[in-house]
């Protein structure tokens, strides 16, 4: 039986390194439509050496499909091809289906183009926390299974990279490459290699998303060989849609989002906190989300007033109709204690912090800032998927005069000395050059301490967050094994 890969339960796993004639049905789901990457052999047969001898060299990192130019006409008009012009071999790359392709005229050739289409990137290699954090919010935002896989190395082996291409749309495959004892010891890790799935569930108690372990069975399935991962992969992937436990795709979920009723919830406008209104800005009684933005509010900041439009743009956008969101900004320069509390400092800005008054608990958005990444961040937040690190207090604003802070500062800036001026001529070159030097070190230490703070909030909430979920997979590792 020939692969289809859509749906992946059509597979006959013996069949993965072997060339396969299509027909028309195979040809459109197979090919066209899945990320797959395929090589075409176009042949005056249902049978080619030639393609054979491709497809095993390939190894299952593609397929080799065979196209009989006698017999699939119907294959070559919907290509648009006659039987005289048709190419020896066509590479259909990795996620680019036009129906044009690209062709070759020799075997090599075509193998060269499809194995140069797999992304680099396609196995997320994870050598850090905080790394293995981006990779795991990335797939479950995407509606992708993280699979993670432990071995010794820092290059990935090959067979990860046949099970990316081979599930894209299905599972995200993270590689933990020489990890610590500790990282293994949280994740159940006894014996390298160790493979297992982590699957989003909310947690009953607390209501926050929570992770349970699927862990590889080698008793059950065998050692680790990519035809032997390929059935638990299928397998699980047949289990888990059973038990309505698959995670649902963005676009899904937009579109049942945009079906769902609205609730009737004010706008409120987006407002700066100050000394006057601090207190009710985002009381501990209120519902939802505050979303504070920490911006640069000296007058010089001539980026101030898109910024806070970045706001009003995200509260309007469709993903946030009926949540219940509160958009403020806070001026970080002339409030630093506020932003200190959260671990950030004015040389952040500008960014954004979701907080959950009820819960004393907030997160950082650290991508880019602007409506669609604030969108992504505020929906992982709501769902539970992005961590959430807990908060003493909510700051109070004081009742500084910032105007009057900003004027002496620029007053004290207008009143800088020339080094010149003061010493004159006795400044020789080595002197002035010691005091640049001087200057440019305390310059870059002040942008390292800066870095540091920001790179160890980072490491905290990675960190918080991987504990959170081992707790959640040991707990549940057990019971997973049965279920499969």
């Amino acid at each position: 039986a020939c692969l289809l890969a859509a749906p992946v339960t059509a597979l006959d796993i013996e069949d993965i390194t072997k060339a396969v004639s299509l027909q028309l049905q195979d040809f459109t789901v197979g090919v066209l439509e899945h990320k797959m990457p395929w090589i075409i052999a176009f042949t005056p047969g249902d049978e080619s050496a030639e393609a054979t001898a491709l497809a095993e060299s390939l190894d299952a990192l593609g397929r080799v499909g065979i196209v009989n130019t006698k017999k699939r006409t119907d294959i070559l008009k919907r290509l648009n091809l006659q039987k005289e012009n048709v190419p020896a071999w066509r590479v259909y790359a990795y996620g680019d289906k036009s129906p044009e392709g690209a062709d070759f005229k020799t075997a090599e050739e075509a193998k060269a183009a499809l194995l140069a289409s797999i992304p680099k990137d396609i196995v997320a290699v994870a050598p850090s926390q905080g790394v293995f954090q981006e990779a795991l919010v990335g797939a479950i935002q995407a509606g992708l299974v993280p699979l993670l896989f432990f071995a010794e190395g820092q290059e990935p082996p090959a067979l990860l990279s046949k099970m990316a291409v081979w599930f894209p749309d299905s599972y995200r495959v993270i590689y933990m490459p020489d990890a610590a004892d500790d990282i293994k010891k949280s994740f159940n890790v006894e014996k390298l290699p160790h493979m297992h799935l982590m699957l989003a569930a909310p947690d009953g108690a607390s209501g926050q998303m929570g992770f349970r372990s699927v862990p590889y069975d080698r008793s059950k399935f065998g050692a680790y060989k990519f035809k032997n991962l390929l059935r638990f992969l299928i397998q699980a992937e047949m289990e888990l849609r059973k038990g309505n436990m698959w995670p649902e795709k963005p676009e899904a979920a937009q579109k049942r989002a945009k079906a769902a009723p609205v609730a009737d919830i004010p706008k409120e406008p987006v407002f700066q906190i100050t000394a006057a209104n601090s207190a009710e800005a985002c009381p501990a009684s209120k519902l939802g989300l505050c979303i504070i933005a920490l911006l640069d509010g000296h007058p010089n900041n001539a980026a101030l007033q898109a910024q806070i439009d970045v706001l009003t743009k995200t509260q309007d956008l469709p993903s946030n109709r009926g949540r219940a969101l509160h958009f403020m900004w806070v001026d970080v320069r002339c409030h630093p204690t506020f932003g200190a509390e959260f671990g950030i400092s004015v040389d952040s800005a500008p960014t954004l912090i979701a907080v959950s008054p009820k819960k004393s608990r907030f997160a950082q958005h650290i991508s880019v800032f602007d409506p669609e990444h604030i969108a992504i961040f505020i929906s992982g937040v709501l769902s539970g998927k992005t961590s959430i690190a807990p908060y003493k207090a909510l700051p109070a604003v004081g009742g500084e005069d910032c105007a009057a802070l900003y004027s002496a500062g620029d007053e004290a800036a207008g009143d800088e000395f020339d080094l010149n001026d003061i010493l004159g001529e006795d400044v020789g070159e080595d002197e002035r050059k010691q005091v640049d030097e001087g200057a440019e070190a305390a310059r870059q230490a002040a942008e390292a301490a800066a870095d540091k703070a920001d790179r160890e909030l980072k490491e905290r909430i990675a960190r918080e967050e991987v504990e959170r979920l081992n707790k959640k997979s040991k707990k549940k590792s057990t019971k997973a094994k049965t279920e499969l």
